[in-house]
């Protein structure tokens, strides 16, 4: 989760979000939904104390741009695509989480752990940065079949360059953190995707 303002925006932290217009994502989103979670668990901010615009992925850059909005929340993995295109002309920061509240919202919903962005994923990020995170996640019917979803699984790692093209956002869905933020998920792997971690040498 990204927060993203102006370099000259006074705004600081989560906290001064109150009274303020916030792209929250669009209506339905889970963008939205994570928004509203991370403001009303963290900070005690519900959607009713900040001005909501609803922006879908894509929509944000130029609101932030043309100081339509005082912030907006890009749920992505970093370097985000909205984060990426508004540094590209328009000097920004991202928000940090305060350490409490991130790890208030982890204690309730552990689908949300506490993440860093490492300083230098974006030119304009110089320290390292505490927020929330999600897993990516691949969902499967459990009827399909085991050879298939295992090809499906297969190509998704092993042609990564075509998949980070067609979805830019999904660029650290990768073997090296395939597990990351599953641990407490009550979601059982496909056996078509057991198959190629096993061959792979990382399911345990």
């Amino acid at each position: 989760v990204q927060w993203i303002v102006r370099e000259e925006s006074p705004i600081k932290s989560l906290k001064d979000f109150v009274g303020k217009r916030i792209a929250v994502g669009s209506i339905g989103s889970g963008t939205l939904e994570t928004s509203k979670l991370a403001l009303e668990m963290g900070y005690g901010i519900s959607i009713d104390d900040i001005k909501a615009v609803y922006l879908g992925k894509g929509e944000t850059p130029n609101a932030l741009r043309d100081r339509a909005v005082d912030a907006a929340c890009s749920f992505a993995f970093a370097p985000s695509p909205d984060a990426m295109d508004i540094s590209s002309t328009t000097a920004v920061r991202i928000i940090p989480f305060d350490k409490e509240a991130a790890e208030k919202i982890y204690k309730k919903y552990p689908a949300y752990p506490v993440v860093t962005i490492p300083k230098g994923t974006y030119k304009f990020l110089k320290d390292d940065l505490l927020t929330i995170g999600t897993p990516c996640l691949f969902l499967v019917s459990a009827e399909l079949g085991e050879d298939l979803v295992y090809k499906i699984v297969k190509a998704l790692y092993e042609h990564q360059e075509e998949k980070d093209a067609i979805m830019p956002a999904a660029k650290g869905f990768n073997l090296e953190n395939v597990f990351r933020g599953t641990e407490n998920l009550d979601l059982p792997f496909h056996l078509g995707a057991i198959k190629y971690y096993k061959e792979k040498g990382i399911w345990k």
